[in-house]
């Protein structure tokens, strides 16, 4: 009787564990979308807000979207709007009053003047970001992922 309580206590405990780290969304890997490169022209009025700092877009691309940020005179960003912390859950929006991104789904803010990176909420991970190659000459803006095919 004895060995069968100490054998049911080292199940409750190896089972306990178990769960607590599978709690975590961050664990699992946040999947990867490739997309071709897209180039937008920043003269289309669909795109005029991109012509100012501070300014911010929306596009489709990636897993769930993509954020464009102008983020100083000729330096733009982009970032994937699927949140590291439950890429299946929510998405990333603007907070104009913030220059954040907040998901929907955790509430994890990431900061668009730092990077990216966390700055409220339970992700421990920053956006993904794409590559952008800005060419003032045509006013154009060149997205891509960092994936070669």
């Amino acid at each position: 009787m004895k060995n069968c309580i100490l054998y049911i206590k080292k199940i409750l405990i190896i089972t306990s564990v178990v769960f607590l780290f599978s709690c975590n969304s961050e664990t699992e890997q946040m999947p990867y979308q490739y997309f071709p490169a897209f180039t937008i022209n920043l003269s289309e009025p669909s795109f005029f807000d991109l012509n100012v700092v501070g300014g911010h877009v929306m596009v489709t691309g990636g897993i769930k979207g993509i954020a464009i940020y102008h983020q100083s005179k000729d330096v733009f960003v982009a970032y994937e709007r699927c949140c590291p912390y439950d890429p299946g859950c929510g998405r990333v929006y603007f907070d104009d009053e913030n220059n954040n991104l907040i998901d929907t789904c955790c509430n994890s803010e990431f900061s668009l003047i730092l990077g990216g990176v966390v700055v409220y909420g339970p992700s421990t991970q920053s956006l993904r970001k794409y590559v952008t190659e800005y060419n003032p000459n045509n006013k154009s803006l060149k997205v891509y992922s960092d994936i070669q095919f």
